[in-house]
Protein backbone atom coordinates (compact mmCIF):
# COMPACT_ATOMS: atom_id res chain seq x y z
CA UNK A 1 0.00 0.00 0.00
CA UNK A 2 1.05 3.44 -1.06
CA UNK A 3 1.43 6.71 0.96
CA UNK A 4 -1.77 8.03 -0.82
CA UNK A 5 -3.54 4.68 -0.50
CA UNK A 6 -2.90 4.50 3.30
CA UNK A 7 -3.62 8.39 3.16
CA UNK A 8 -7.01 7.36 2.26
CA UNK A 9 -7.39 4.44 4.62
CA UNK A 10 -6.69 6.84 7.36
CA UNK A 11 -8.24 9.92 6.65
CA UNK A 12 -11.31 8.86 4.61
CA UNK A 13 -10.49 10.47 1.78
CA UNK A 14 -13.93 12.34 -0.03
CA UNK A 15 -12.04 14.01 -3.02
CA UNK A 16 -9.56 15.26 -4.56
CA UNK A 17 -7.89 18.83 -4.13
CA UNK A 18 -5.53 19.63 -7.53
CA UNK A 19 -3.80 22.97 -7.75
CA UNK A 20 -2.20 24.48 -10.89
CA UNK A 21 -0.17 27.43 -11.57
CA UNK A 22 2.40 28.63 -14.23
CA UNK A 23 5.71 29.58 -13.69
CA UNK A 24 7.13 32.22 -15.79
CA UNK A 25 10.25 33.79 -16.59
CA UNK A 26 11.03 37.33 -18.83
CA UNK A 27 14.87 38.18 -19.55
CA UNK A 28 15.99 41.63 -20.33
CA UNK A 29 18.16 40.15 -22.75
CA UNK A 30 18.41 37.16 -24.88
CA UNK A 31 19.78 34.00 -22.21
CA UNK A 32 23.04 32.42 -23.78
CA UNK A 33 22.37 28.90 -25.29
CA UNK A 34 23.03 26.92 -22.23
CA UNK A 35 20.70 28.33 -20.54
CA UNK A 36 18.30 28.07 -23.09
CA UNK A 37 18.71 24.50 -23.01
CA UNK A 38 18.90 24.16 -19.41
CA UNK A 39 15.19 25.94 -19.54
CA UNK A 40 13.97 23.30 -21.95
CA UNK A 41 15.22 20.53 -20.49
CA UNK A 42 13.37 21.50 -16.99
CA UNK A 43 10.35 21.35 -19.15
CA UNK A 44 10.04 25.46 -20.22
CA UNK A 45 8.71 26.61 -23.09
CA UNK A 46 9.14 30.01 -25.20
CA UNK A 47 6.23 32.02 -26.32
CA UNK A 48 5.88 35.43 -27.09
CA UNK A 49 9.19 36.59 -25.20
CA UNK A 50 8.99 34.73 -21.87
CA UNK A 51 9.59 30.99 -20.93
CA UNK A 52 6.38 29.34 -18.97
CA UNK A 53 6.29 26.07 -17.32
CA UNK A 54 3.10 24.52 -16.31
CA UNK A 55 2.74 22.83 -12.76
CA UNK A 56 0.33 20.81 -11.03
CA UNK A 57 -0.40 19.13 -7.87
CA UNK A 58 -3.27 16.25 -6.51
CA UNK A 59 -3.41 15.26 -3.07
CA UNK A 60 -6.53 13.61 -2.01
CA UNK A 61 -8.89 15.80 0.49
CA UNK A 62 -10.40 14.59 3.36
CA UNK A 63 -13.41 16.22 4.84
CA UNK A 64 -11.25 18.48 7.14
CA UNK A 65 -9.26 19.47 4.12
CA UNK A 66 -11.88 20.52 2.26
CA UNK A 67 -13.59 22.33 5.16
CA UNK A 68 -10.13 24.11 5.67
CA UNK A 69 -10.51 25.44 2.51
CA UNK A 70 -13.54 26.64 1.98
CA UNK A 71 -13.25 28.70 5.25
CA UNK A 72 -10.09 30.46 3.35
Amino acid sequence: MNNIQQQAANDQAVGIIQTSYTVSITFTVKPSAEQRAALKSAGYLFDKGRWFRNQSDSNLATQASVDQLMAA
